[in-house]
């Protein structure tokens, strides 16, 4: 459970990035 609880906060934080990068400052 906890290395499944890991991998969504690492796909989210990598959604979260992608999400910046193409947001415009």
């Amino acid at each position: 459970m906890l290395s499944l609880r890991i991998d969504l906060l690492l796909v989210l934080f990598i959604y979260l990035g992608s999400k910046l990068s193409c947001m415009p400052k």
